[in-house]
């Protein structure tokens, strides 16, 4: 089981990013590890959710062993209606 972490942000270059990171416990120890910064111009909860599915399917997780979320409280990625929790 894993929790995914993920946040947006923009390069230097103005482009736009999610970085995604895992937490998971591995030998009764907490651990957290970035997995990816994937590029997105569409920052719709439907786009933003299908990159961070080709981050998971990249290190093979199966999508149902993911038991959490976190995000920064940006309202397309937390929000209640059409975000990338719900999707």
């Amino acid at each position: 089981a894993y929790a995914i972490l993920a946040d947006e942000m923009k390069d230097k270059s103005k482009r736009e990013l999610v970085a995604v990171a895992l937490r998971y416990v591995r030998q009764g120890v907490l651990k957290e590890r970035a997995v990816g910064f994937v590029d997105t111009a569409d920052m719709t909860s439907i786009a933003i959710s299908a990159k961070i599915l080709t981050v998971l399917e990249e290190y093979e997780l199966d999508p149902d062993l993911c038991v959490g979320f976190g995000f920064d409280g940006t309202s397309v990625i937390s929000g209640s209606q059409g975000s990338v929790a719900i999707i």
